[in-house]
């Protein structure tokens, strides 16, 4: 029996051992002013040869490993982004906007397990500024615009799933969603719960919803419109995406 428990703790001690070995995944950082993208993107700052940042988001994207994180420095970088592998996208809170132009979707999510955080989305064209068409997303901090004459949504899901906000572990969104032409705030096509807790809709009364007596912010729509969970609302950014105003409401 010693022996047998002597064996049993080696064994755990050796996969310990196998854990701790594992080197986390590097970063790789963008810098839109001073990068490139002929450099690696492992260095925040240009070093020597090709360590250096990248210099447009989409090559960081291409370059960081799955499950590793993307930090873009504060500029704005006109891409039309797409994602299709597991990462984190980390911008410098209310300074770093990815912008489509008139180009198309500032992001497309298609797959992986996705985290976004302290970016802002517009676009000017006629599509949705962030469109989830598969994997999973989760957005946090961020100002997403829908475009000025446009009749999109600031985020459309298709399939997938998007988490942008929840009371649980008080995990909120701290989003805001600007609806600047005649389109709306979320357009929920995925028969998908859709929390989204704690974000500003532009109105101290809420998002325009069915369930939303008096709302007359940005509109949730989509044929699971019910699914998404906005109550309660507030907590949106007042200047940068690091100071929160009051949540204002609850339905």
């Amino acid at each position: 029996m010693k022996k047998q428990l002597l064996f049993l703790v080696s064994l755990l001690l050796m996969a310990t051992s196998s854990w701790a070995l594992i080197p986390p995944i590097p970063p790789v950082y963008v810098n839109g002013t001073t990068g490139s993208d002929s450099w690696d993107g492992s260095s925040a700052t240009y070093v020597s040869g090709l360590v250096g940042p990248k210099a447009t988001v989409q090559a960081g994207i291409g370059a960081v490993s799955s499950g590793g994180t993307v930090n873009v420095a504060s500029g704005s970088y006109s891409e039309v982004l797409t994602v299709s592998k597991s990462l984190t996208l980390s911008g410098e809170a209310g300074q770093t906007m990815i912008d489509g132009t008139s180009s198309g979707r500032a992001l497309a999510v298609t797959a992986g397990t996705v985290a976004v955080n302290g970016l802002i989305f517009k676009t000017a064209a006629a599509v949705p500024t962030i469109d989830v068409s598969g994997g999973s997303l989760k957005i946090r901090n961020c100002i997403i615009h829908e475009a000025a004459a446009q009749t999109q949504a600031c985020l459309y899901v298709s399939a997938g799933s998007v988490d942008a906000g929840t009371t649980t572990g008080g995990d909120y969104g701290h989003n805001r969603f600007f609806v600047h032409g005649t389109g709306n705030a979320i357009d929920n096509a995925q028969a998908v719960a859709l929390p989204a807790e704690y974000n500003d809709w532009g109105s101290a009364k809420g998002p325009t919803i069915g369930t939303n007596t008096g709302g007359d912010g940005g509109a949730i729509t989509g044929t699971s419109a019910a699914l998404v969970d906005y109550s309660p609302w507030g907590g949106g950014p007042v200047t940068t995406v690091t100071s929160w105003s009051v949540c204002t409401g609850t339905a």
